[in-house]
């Protein structure tokens, strides 16, 4: 597992586990802990991807997820996901290429 700063609007911190539930702490004056779930997928090409769906975030929020294939080492982002908006970012890999250990991290957008 992979910690992480993110969201530094509210320095949040961010423990992302691939195909786990996520939990952000929230600052005191929050209502409460936003979660997110993620999970890992596979296209009908073979492609391996993945996706987080959040809660309400207080700013922009996307995936990013670490590849390799063909003996290359790259990052593929996902959708942009508003702020203060729930919603899902998925984020694929090229064809033969293969998610990382612990390469699956949400970012600011």
């Amino acid at each position: 597992m992979q910690t992480r700063r993110r969201l530094a609007a509210t320095a949040a911190s961010l423990v992302v586990a691939a195909g786990g539930l996520v939990i952000i702490s929230a600052p005191a004056s929050s209502a409460g802990a936003l979660s997110c779930g993620i999970a890992r997928i596979t296209g009908s090409a073979g492609h391996k991807g993945a996706y987080a769906s959040c809660d309400a975030m207080p700013e922009k929020w996307k995936i990013a997820i670490k590849c390799y294939g063909n003996g290359v080492h790259y990052t593929h982002f996902g959708n942009v996901i508003k702020a203060n908006k729930s919603g899902v970012s998925t984020a694929w890999c090229d064809i033969r290429g293969e998610i990382e250990d612990d390469g699956i991290n949400i970012v600011p957008a």
